[in-house]
């Protein structure tokens, strides 16, 4: 497994989300990073304190958003479209649940929780219409957050958390959803998989659909001993089951699977770590991605801007003194030298093989 480094000399990042080949902060305004090392600076300015941003796969809708606050902005290739808001109870004590996907018919949904913490809903991202009609709903007293839509728009996961609080997962129908939005109040579950027995912190797909979880330390009822360490679990939502789990000695956070063998973690520094043993493959120590292990967290534990490309296997981390991308090369990956660095002298890179 091979590895390019890019360091891109770019000051005040405050979001990074991929378009393209290309990274924009749509907090500053939409200012436009690319890999060469050019910058295409905006002269938008917002009046309030958003610092994160997502983005839709095709790159024309994003929205800007406070982490842990209460407000967002819907934006269409830089313009704004209208303004949301989520449930203002415990909102500054953890991420705000949102998400843009593509359905299976092409549409782009939002998902987010507009009225109440528990009640997801799913909207025409531009018009803000509402999708799955409107029977009566009966959502569970679960926090939403940290929303994760697997790679063929079916699958919905939400690493939220209930009182004690407890971190822990619900996974959910989109297909279903999107024509009865009352689908949304019933997770499905996992022969197997008990998401209280271990806190389950943090959830991402795998390409092949299959979602992948970080189970936190727990208590092995067994050996009446603690665990100290995560676990990365697979979950198959077609099957219904738990089909693999394994123990890693690594701080994991936040995922990007790369592949059914191998996923990035982003607690405190950029790791990849195997699915098969739990052994670290490759890390990044000298990049600083934050110490935010669940979606319960604080200002001071929140990671600086992160963007993934799960589709090309690569993400972008700032840092103080600019922006530092790394991708995975494959077979077909054009070789070191032939990296474009023109403008501003380009950026650096070089390769990590493991």
């Amino acid at each position: 497994m091979e590895f390019r480094t890019y360091k891109i000399n770019v000051p005040d990042i405050r979001s990074l989300c991929w378009v393209g080949d290309t990274l924009v902060d749509w907090v500053a305004g939409g200012t436009v990073i690319r890999l060469d090392g050019s910058i295409e600076a905006s002269h938008v300015r917002y009046a309030y304190r958003f610092d994160a941003a997502i983005a839709s796969p095709c790159g024309d809708y994003a929205i800007i958003y406070e982490r842990l606050g209460t407000t967002g902005l819907v934006l269409h290739k830089g313009e704004i479209l209208r303004q949301i808001q989520r449930d203002f109870y415990h909102a500054d004590d953890y991420e705000y649940p949102i998400a843009i996907f593509r359905s299976r018919t092409g549409r782009t949904v939002l998902a987010h929780c507009p009225q109440a913490y528990c009640q997801l809903e799913l909207e025409d991202i531009e018009t803000g219409e509402r999708l799955g009609g409107t029977n009566a709903r009966e959502p569970g007293d679960f926090f939403h957050s940290r929303l994760r839509v697997s790679p063929d728009g079916r699958w919905l996961a939400s690493a939220g958390w209930v009182w004690h609080p407890l971190d822990t997962l619900a996974v959910y129908d989109l297909e279903a959803a999107l024509q009865d939005a009352s689908a949304l109040d019933k997770p499905i579950d996992f022969e197997g998989f008990n998401p209280y027995d271990r806190e389950t912190v943090a959830a991402d797909f795998l390409p092949d659909g299959r979602l992948l979880v970080v189970l936190g330390p727990g208590w092995d009822d067994t050996t009446e001993a603690a665990i100290e360490s995560d676990a990365l679990a697979i979950l198959d939502p077609v099957r219904r089951a738990l089909t693999a789990s394994v123990e890693t000695v690594a701080p994991t956070g936040t995922l990007m699977p790369l592949d059914a063998r191998s996923t990035v973690a982003f607690c405190v520094h950029p790791k990849v770590l195997s699915l098969l043993d739990g052994s670290t493959l490759a890390a990044w120590e000298q990049i600083d991605s934050g110490r935010q292990g669940s979606a319960l967290t604080r200002h001071e534990y929140l990671p600086p801007p992160i963007a993934l490309d799960h589709a090309r296997a690569r993400f972008a981390v700032a840092g103080a003194n600019g922006v530092t991308v790394i991708e995975r090369l494959t077979p077909t990956s054009p070789p070191q030298d032939s990296v474009d660095a023109t403008a501003h002298g380009g950026p650096d890179h070089s390769t990590l093989t493991c």
